[in-house]
């Protein structure tokens, strides 16, 4: 196997954490990283611990077209050619070790391979197939997503491993700053009702959802855009 790519710091803390998490016995955790701080490159790592020691792995992708994509980059960072589990793909191979998949294709051929450990790619989309193998089996499941926000993801995973923040990595350069600017023209909630201490949630949608124009895109991108 080609040399996989040099971890950064905060991909190693990543590598250390879901380490610690499994020696617990949380062999479910999802990996909290925001979007450019490299969750590609950690997943080539675990893909590649996992074949090292001779076990399957499957990488499940959000969507078809990215299949392919997501094959080249992690072969790029030194991963063998992955068998893809999509269609009457040719690079489909049940005795490959190295599985990609998407949620659709997963949930009628699951059976059809054998596998070790999943990675889930945007597990904030919350994939029922994911979730049926996490109720049916004690599979590991390592989840990767910048957005751990969606309901229900507590039930299939149970670790939230958070190795580092935006703010940390614009701080160390490896994000670019920046300025966030919006209009001041705010919605009239007269009238809105209130439950618990906050707005009724259709109510406030429904007022909110109003579709006026609140300033010239184009004349405001020439004073604030930095030309």
């Amino acid at each position: 196997m080609s040399k996989l790519y040099d971890l950064r710091p905060h991909q190693v803390k990543s590598m250390t954490m879901l380490r610690e998490s499994f020696s617990q016995g949380l062999t479910r955790p999802l990996l909290y990283v925001p979007t450019g701080g490299g969750k590609t490159v950690i997943a080539a790592h675990i893909i590649a611990g996992a074949l090292d020691k001779g076990r399957h792995v499957t990488f499940v992708a959000p969507r078809i077209n990215l299949c392919d994509q997501t094959a080249r980059s992690l072969m790029a960072q030194g991963l063998p050619k992955p068998s893809i589990m999509q269609g009457d793909h040719p690079w489909f191979d049940a005795g490959n070790r190295f599985q990609i998949a998407t949620n659709q294709t997963l949930t009628r051929r699951r059976d059809s391979i054998k596998t070790d450990i999943y990675i889930i790619d945007e597990a904030h989309l919350n994939f029922q197939v994911i979730t049926d193998i996490a109720e049916e089996t004690s599979t590991p499941i390592i989840a990767l997503t910048a957005t751990p926000f969606t309901k229900g993801l507590g039930k299939t995973y149970n670790n939230l491993l958070k190795p580092t923040s935006i703010r940390e990595l614009i701080n160390n350069e490896m994000l670019t700053d920046f300025e966030c600017y919006s209009h001041d023209v705010k919605p009239d909630l007269k009238g809105v009702k209130m439950s618990g201490g906050d707005y009724n949630n259709k109510q406030l949608g429904d007022r909110c959802s109003d579709p006026k124009l609140v300033g010239d895109i184009v004349k405001t991108w020439l004073k604030l855009g930095e030309n």
